[in-house]
């Protein structure tokens, strides 16, 4: 249950635009209001409400989100949000407020309403691995086919190449000796040159998952680009290890291009790798850096190595997936 807020002056003039649409959320329910940098949105029940500022116009999304959310809807092991209302000018948008409880990182605090991975019973990570993985194949696989079509300026300008380059500066200047021997095996990834539309902004804020309906929630689709699939494969890899590559596999088992489980690695391993190097005077920063750069070499480390990846057009040509060591 959303607590009863307080409204402010500023939330008024809002609420009452809202009012003309939906009298019924106006000012008669309980919501909670966040204030971003670009939107002002209010959180009700069973509802989400945007409010664009003018001085972030982005109208451009607001229609692609709705021809995402469109096409995608209904699915099986996930949900998106149905926009309810869209104004013309993209400034005010309403759509359903996904149920169950949002995935936070596993070093955050416990809270209402948030679950981690690891409090999930095994049941529970299978369906959240099938949902994931599914609604990134789908929305690639569509957006491949041209059924969810888009003309996007932004777009992930880091791709394997350009990753292994920054990789390698890195590995240079590397301090230490068994990190470097391990994150050497990404130089050799393939390229991963398929284009298709993502998501790009798949934190654990923006995934929901209800245990009742074993279903998952995704949400918010203002930044989504054009790029490789891998891109938003490489936002799982903060989770527990053996959960990103289960996640690669079911990918792969239902996109029609598949992924190199290294490639979303070498993603964040050049990440690390500039934030590492761009702060030479700043010791936890880079201790920071080094970290996110020791994980990767875990997994890489741990994972047995899977056979070439390539195009695949149907189940049977599929690659073999890769497969955590027991330990």
């Amino acid at each position: 249950m959303i607590p009863k807020h307080e409204t402010h002056h500023d939330e008024v003039e809002l609420l009452q635009k809202l009012a003309k649409v939906r009298p019924d959320l106006a000012f008669d329910q309980p919501y909670e209001v966040r204030q971003g940098r670009e939107a002002v949105v209010f959180i009700f029940e069973t509802d989400v409400v945007r409010f664009q500022k003018e001085d972030h116009p982005d109208i451009k999304h607001a229609l692609l989100e709705k021809e995402i959310t469109d096409k995608m809807a209904g699915q099986e092991h996930y949900m998106v949000p149905v926009f309810s209302y869209l104004r013309p000018d993209g400034s005010m948008t309403i759509q359903n407020r996904m149920p169950g409880d949002v995935i936070i990182q596993e070093d955050g605090p416990d809270k209402i309403g948030a679950l981690k991975i690891s409090k999930m019973s095994p049941d529970d990570k299978q369906q959240f691995v099938k949902g994931v993985a599914s609604f990134m194949a789908y929305l690639h696989n569509k957006s491949r086919t041209g059924e969810i079509s888009y003309n996007l300026n932004t777009s992930e300008t880091l791709h394997i190449d350009s990753a292994k380059s920054e990789i390698k500066k890195f590995l240079n200047i590397c301090p230490d000796q068994k990190l470097k021997e391990s994150l050497s095996g990404l130089l050799t990834v393939p390229e991963d040159k398929d284009t298709v539309l993502l998501h790009s902004d798949l934190n654990a804020g923006n995934i929901f998952y209800d245990s009742n309906k074993k279903s998952v929630g995704i949400i918010d689709f203002g930044l989504a680009a054009q790029g490789p699939a891998s891109a938003d494969l490489a936002y799982f890899i903060k989770m527990p290890q053996e959960l990103y590559i289960s996640i690669v596999n079911e990918y792969n088992q239902r996109s029609t291009v598949a992924v190199d489980y290294r490639q979303p690695l070498a993603y964040n391993a050049a990440l690390w790798s500039q934030s590492y190097m761009s702060n030479p005077d700043n010791p936890d920063m880079q201790a920071y850096a080094l970290a996110g750069l020791k994980h990767i070499a875990d997994i890489l480390r741990e994972t047995k190595e899977p056979k070439s990846v390539g195009t695949a057009t149907k189940p049977a040509s599929r690659p073999q997936s890769p497969a955590v060591r027991p330990t």
